[in-house]
């Protein structure tokens, strides 16, 4: 029996229990050990800790008596530390760096920078030196990244955070970017289509209503988990309206995605989340039930209604919290649209990587409307429209030994493609997209995708320009040319190479215009 565990109200208890009956200890280890469960769970290593806590987030993690005590919303685990160990707290907060409570000063890196230390207790911001040294036993509290870091005797952990509750939603941008357009087709019978999403080899009759783009807001405060709330519009009456519905939010693609290999939790390191549109589906037997669709967003198409953006726990019954009432909508009836896409050279990507299992980009194809039509010359990607798709590989350009060499293959449900082999890479693949619109028009685009080792990354770098002033003219090959040094071209005196073999054969004929 652990007595030294045994709370004084449950040994008040045994001997009260004693007075009437005799009962060995060995009776009550059982009952014991429960209890002390609940209140404290006993951790042999950091491991243990990590073992015991699995994927619930952590609210505190303190050195206390000689112990390390982890403490989550349910459950309390501690750790007796090694003798002479003396753990050093730090505290990544609002881009500065606490050691021992004490400011010192903004971390560098990058929102989001990933904090550890070495095996020689030196800082490390996202893999280099920060050049202070905090020692090997530390206790680092990074809310940028909702993770605790925990480093004692020779062995790391990573803790994740408890996410903190959800306060407030606050919309991004001016009121001008809070008019969406929702595209809706109505399908008054059954079209037939195989592909993934068919229902019985048919696109099957009703509604289909999308919002034109995904709703970028912030949610605060900054650590909250956004992928733990669902999301709605509602209206002043506290109404939601039907043929609009939202997806799950996501960390906004401008953010570096942080998340711990141990939690369910997603920090938005700038806290702000992209809720993702979605594709609704209404049966015909309710739109039969309703009134015209688009009267709950405008009234006689005078003046659009106003909609707040609602986030609603997913564990919970609570009122949901909401945003100001921004939003507004102008539903349009897709139906005249035909599946003419045209190709968008300026707006694609037609290379992909190898190895690596990929989609279409269909925001690369556009659609016109005329003028006078519900689109009135705009303009709108297939993206926003395209009901399901199917993929195969055009046989008539592609043999079946470079189908086999690339290692060019379909995914089951059609919907992407992979080349395995790095035969592919340099070269072309062909394939062929059959789509469906939300309307029930079909489409077909013939595509050419060129497959690469990594992916293509344009960098741009700021120049220091000097005082020097640069003259365009020609100079004789002993008092001035370039060399190549570090893959890059100085001036030098001498050089090792042949300036043809670098500059090509009609190097010299090169000029420079401004």
């Amino acid at each position: 029996m652990r007595k030294k565990y045994l709370s004084a109200l449950l040994f008040g208890a045994l001997l009260f229990a004693s007075a009437g009956t005799f009962t060995s200890c060995k009776d009550y280890d059982d009952d014991i050990n429960n209890l002390q469960e609940q209140i404290n769970t006993i951790a042999s290593s950091l491991e243990d800790i990590k073992a015991q806590i699995g994927d619930k987030g952590v609210t505190s993690v303190t050195v206390e008596g000689g112990k390390l005590i982890v403490v989550t919303n349910g459950q309390t685990v501690s750790y007796d530390l090694p003798s002479g160990v003396d753990v050093e707290e730090i505290e990544i907060k609002d881009g500065h760096l606490y050691v021992g409570g004490v400011d010192k000063g903004a971390i560098g890196g990058t929102n989001g920078s990933i904090v550890t230390v070495n095996e020689d207790g030196v800082l490390m911001i996202d893999g280099k030196e920060a050049g202070l040294k905090v020692g090997t036993e530390v206790i680092i509290k990074d809310a940028s990244n909702g993770v605790y870091t925990i480093s004692i005797n020779g062995e790391t952990i990573q803790l994740p955070m408890a996410s903190a509750g959800l306060v407030s939603i606050s919309p991004l941008g001016d009121d001008e970017n809070h008019t969406a357009n929702i595209y809706y087709g109505l399908l008054t019978k059954d079209v037939e289509w195989d592909g993934a999403k068919a229902v019985d080899g048919k696109m099957v009759a009703g509604m289909y209503p999308v919002l034109e783009k995904d709703i970028n807001v912030m949610l605060n405060p900054t650590g909250v988990d956004g992928t733990a709330y669902s999301y709605e519009f509602r209206d002043s009456e506290n109404e939601t309206p039907w043929g609009l519905k939202l997806g799950e939010a996501s960390v906004y693609a401008g953010d570096k995605l942080t998340v711990s290999d141990l939690s369910r939790a997603t920090v938005s390191p700038s806290g702000v989340w992209t809720i993702s549109r979605y594709l609704d589906y209404v049966p015909t037997k309710d739109l039969d039930e309703r009134a015209d669709y688009v009267t709950q967003f405008k009234q006689n198409d005078g003046n659009y209604y106003a909609f707040a953006l609602q986030a609603n726990d997913k564990n919970s019954d609570a009122e949901g919290i909401k945003s100001q009432y921004i939003y507004s909508f102008n539903p349009l009836n897709v139906n005249d649209i035909t599946a003419d896409f045209t190709y968008n050279s300026s707006d694609s990507k037609n290379y992909y990587t190898y190895g690596v299992e990929h989609t279409p980009d269909f925001e690369a194809y556009e659609y016109k409307g005329s003028a006078g039509s519900i689109l009135n010359g705009k303009e709108i990607d297939l993206a926003d429209v395209i009901y399901d798709y199917k993929l195969s590989i055009d046989e008539s350009k592609m043999t079946k030994v470079k189908i086999d060499e690339y290692g060019l293959k379909i995914s089951a449900d059609k919907h992407a493609f992979i080349a395995e082999k790095a035969q592919a890479v340099n070269n072309k693949i062909s394939l062929i997209i059959d789509y469906i619109l939300i309307n029930g028009q079909k489409g077909q685009l013939k595509v050419d995708y060129t497959i690469v080792e990594k992916d293509i990354t344009f960098e741009e770098k700021n120049v220091t320009l000097g005082s020097n002033v640069f003259e365009a003219k020609w100079t004789d090959l002993d008092s001035q040319v370039l060399s190549v040094l570090d893959e890059k071209y100085v001036y030098a005196k001498t050089v090792d190479f042949v300036p043809e073999d670098v500059f090509g054969s009609d190097y010299n004929e090169w000029e420079i215009t401004w």
